[in-house]
């Protein structure tokens, strides 16, 4: 009896992980709303494996998104919106135990920015066909 449940325990797999966290607006701390999370595992990134994520969600209307049923290892988790990009500061690797929860995750994904204006010649009037780009100098 004692070597059946032995032999019981040890064919038993260990508990999963499950991340927890939000996606979350940069610029204003907001949460961002129907966000794309996806799940991939930290050596299928590293060696340009990656055919499709292993797990995909959206967030909710708090930005909260949850994966569950994990196996313990490393894993790289990428926020996606049109609008937006991800941004620096996102707490993207996560290595997990058996059994672990980590739900302090946040994800932060920065909007695009949009330059308007008009383009007029000295007396304020329009200058037609004008070819206007945005730079950036770096040094």
């Amino acid at each position: 009896m004692n070597v059946l449940l032995l032999l019981l325990l040890w064919l038993q797999e260990p508990p999963k992980a499950v991340l927890v966290g939000h996606v979350l607006n940069s610029a204003t701390g907001a949460p961002v709303a129907k966000a794309k999370v996806e799940l991939y595992r930290e050596a299928d990134m590293q060696n340009f494996l990656v055919t499709a994520s292993i797990a995909t969600m959206f967030s909710d209307a708090t930005g909260a998104f949850e994966f569950t049923n994990l196996a313990a290892g490393n894993y790289v988790v990428e926020p996606d919106k049109d609008g937006y990009m991800i941004a620096v500061g996102s707490d993207r690797l996560h290595a997990l135990d058996d059994g672990q929860k980590k739900d302090n995750v946040v994800l932060r994904l920065a909007p695009f920015g949009v330059i308007t204006g008009r383009v007029r010649d000295e007396e304020g009037g329009p200058v037609p066909h004008m070819f206007v780009s945005a730079m950036v100098f770096s040094y």
